[in-house]
This record gives structure tokens, sequence and C-alpha cells, in this order.
């Protein structure tokens, strides 16, 4: 904070007068005689003119007080995201927050140019283009479907250009647009770097509505769409990262109070609630050449605790007999519905995304695994995998570490082998 030199001279001034007076009362100048005296009268007359002026002159000290006023300043000048407190008009709420705020606004405004129907905003996710958000007479309103192949919207992400269908015909399909009649579209890529992340939509319900100056208005959107969405992909990447660390540290530090299976994993799972959507987790271990269910949370579908299963059987199995991560983002996609324990199990689970990682120590045999499920579709990606391997590093020592002291079943020995080779 830089010096307030007027308010340090006068500091000194005031101090030099407080001396002044002390010397003309306390000091004894009789032994001068009348030249003591007239000192001492000229002290008392200093110190006199001294307290007049600053009490009523320029050097008037309650001028520097603080007033409410300076305290709202200061806490203006003292705004700071890292220092407001959650909940606060002051806080930050997150890169994800902001850009969700950023479609809306943007959507509406979008609509309100082009009088269009319905505005609607679409993104590539796991390789797949997903519906996002949409715009209908300045309402919201999500669906979250995946565009099917052939549909009017994924032939812009296979062209990776503009389309403007003055009129509508039966063989154009449309999915998501069956509560009005659409009869006219356009429809803009979102680039970044010159790659198409997403679909930018425009639908009329008249004839002829939209030309070639209103694809320009749309794609202009788009960019602005592209450019906040770079921004906001960066500040999520990295408030993941913060989190992640956080969530980490915390969960290895509540290790050491966990001396028995059931804590560890319910310490475990309650650090991977924090970080990722599911409704089942599934610790399962290999024993004897068998998966067997060991912690069990969420949907329970009559495979609860204590099941086994054959390693050949379903994606749990997988996961251990190939030693290897698995991310499905449908289990329901395609003709075959792929089991999780079972080749026989049944399928009305309602289960879509599938992420497992294996329990191994370096590259050796696994000895269990750790699978998350979801009711969403797409649930889990390529980042998903990396965190979720990460905060199982400490989870599966801590595991292994309660266990080097037996020896009696194959999951046992699995370990020890590990440890050994």
């Amino acid at each position: 904070m830089p010096r307030d030199h007027a308010k340090t001279s006068l500091l000194i001034l005031f101090i030099a007068l407080m001396i002044i007076m002390g010397c003309g009362f306390f000091l004894p100048f009789s032994q001068w005689g009348w030249l003591g005296g007239l000192f001492k009268g000229l002290l008392f007359i200093l110190s006199g003119l001294g307290l007049y002026w600053f009490h009523f002159g320029e050097g008037d000290l309650t001028r520097y007080l603080p007033t409410e006023e300076d305290e709202e300043y200061d806490d203006i000048d003292d705004y700071s995201i890292a220092k407001a407190e959650p909940g606060s008009e002051k806080s930050w709420k997150g890169f994800g927050p902001a850009f969700s705020l950023f479609q809306e606004r943007i959507l509406s405004l979008t609509q309100q140019s082009l009088v269009a129907s319905r505005i609607g905003f679409y993104l590539i996710q796991n390789g797949k283009l997903i519906f996002q958000l949409g715009v209908s007479d300045n309402k919201l309103f999500t669906q979250n479907f995946v565009v099917p192949e052939g549909d009017l919207v994924s032939q812009i992400i296979s062209s990776n250009d503009s389309i403007i269908k003055p009129l509508l015909t039966e063989a154009d399909k449309l999915s998501g647009y069956d509560d009005i009649e659409p009869h006219s579209l356009i429809g803009v890529p979102v680039t970044i770097d010159d790659e198409c992340k997403g679909v930018l939509v425009a639908v009329s319900e008249t004839h002829g509505h939209f030309g070639d100056g209103d694809i320009e208005i749309l794609s202009r959107f788009a960019q602005l769409a592209a450019q906040v969405m770079t921004i906001c992909h960066r500040g999520l990447h990295w408030e993941m990262d913060q989190e992640v660390y956080e969530v980490h540290l915390h969960f290895e530090k509540e290790l050491e109070s966990c001396s028995d299976e059931e804590s560890t994993c319910t310490s475990f799972l309650y650090h991977v609630k924090q970080l990722f959507p599911l409704d089942r987790f599934t610790f399962s271990k290999n024993v004897n050449g068998e998966g067997e269910i060991c912690y069990v949370y969420g949907q329970i579908d009559q495979i609860d605790q204590g099941i086994r299963f054959p390693l050949d059987g379903g994606l749990n199995g997988w996961l251990i007999k190939r030693n290897a991560p698995l991310i499905i983002q449908d289990i329901e996609d395609g003709r075959y519905i792929r089991p999780r324990y079972f080749a026989d199990e049944d399928s009305k689970h309602g289960m879509h995304s599938f992420l497992g990682i294996p329990l191994k120590s370096g590259q050796d045999q696994a000895w269990g695994c750790i699978s998350l499920e979801s009711k969403r579709p797409n649930e889990y990606g390529a980042k998903a995998k990396e965190v979720l391997e990460i905060l199982a590093i400490p989870f599966q020592l801590a595991y292994e570490r309660l266990h080097l002291p037996n020896s009696d079943n194959g999951f046992d020995k699995i370990i020890k082998q590990n440890k050994e080779s």
C-alpha cells in the first residue's frame, strides 16, 4: 500500500508539538532568570498556536478518520474472486455456469435477431453430436438427445459448411422439432481451429424465411460462441485440475485413519462422488480366477456384495482379465446390449455409460477393478478415465497394505506375486 506523505508530515508536526508542550510544562527554567521565563512563555505561545491549527485549521486530523463512504470504496478496491465468500454476490461460480449463462443469452439474442421460431445449439461430445440447448418463444428447453445419422444437422458436421433450406420437404430429417412445423432452416458449424465442434441452427415455421444475410448473422453468432467456448473449456480444465488435486490430497490424508476394508472403500467412494456423476459404483477383486463384488453403491439390481462372476462374462470381468481400462459411452448402443457381469443378466437395468479401470501393481496381473455406471449416455470420457486412475492409486496402495500379511486366497496371492516381481 503506498504511503500517504501528507498524513506522515502531520504526524511528525503533532509529535513535535507534544514535545514543545512537555518542555514548557515540566522543564525548570527558573535558574535562567528572566531569559528562562521568556523562553517558557514563547513555548506556551507556540503550543497554543499549534493546537489551534490542528483543531481548526489545515491540520485538522479528523478529516483523515475513515467514513462509511471510505469503507465502501475500500470494499470495491478490495474486490477479489479469491477473497469472495461462497454464496455472496462477489463469488465466482465457475466456467461451467458462466458458459451455460452465455448459451442462454446468445441463443435468445440470436432468435430475436433472426425472428426464428426456434434456435438449437449442438455440441460434439465423445464423437457424437448432442443437442444441448434450445430457445423457442423466448423459453429455454433442453432435451440432450443424440442426433441420428442422416439428419440435416449431422450433414452440417460432415460437410463442415453452412446450410440453407428455404423449403423443407418430407425427405428432410430433422430430429427434436416434433412440437412445431418447421418449413425453413439455416445452420452453420461452430468451428475452433478449423475443426467443427458443434452446430448452430435456426428454424422457422414460414416458407423462405431465411436468406443469405441471415446466414451471415448466424455465422457471426457461431464465431462468438466458439471464442467463448475456447475460454470456458480452458477454464474448466483448470478448475477440474484444481478440484482433483484438492480431493486427492484430502483422500490421502483421510486414508491415514482407515484401518479396514469397509472404511477404505467408503472413503474412496465419498471422494469419487465429489468428481463423478454415477448411479452405481462397484469394487470387485479377483479371487481364484473369478470376480467377486466386494463393495457396491447405488442401484443394486440383485447384483450385490458377495456375488461372484466369471471373468469372461461381462465388462467388469473384462477389466480384470484384460488388465486395461474401458470406456463405453452407451451400453445399449447398437443391436447388442453389453452385459456388465453375466452374459444372461437382466438387461433392463437402465444403465448407459460405463467407466472401469483395473487395479494392479505396475504392469502385472490385475487383482481387482473399479467401475462406474450412469443412466445418462456419454457421461465419461478420456479425462474422466485419467482422473479416476489418479484417484485410484492411493486406494489400491491402501488396500494392498491391508492384505499383505494374509495369504489364504487367490486375491492375496496375486498381490504378493505382483509385489515380489
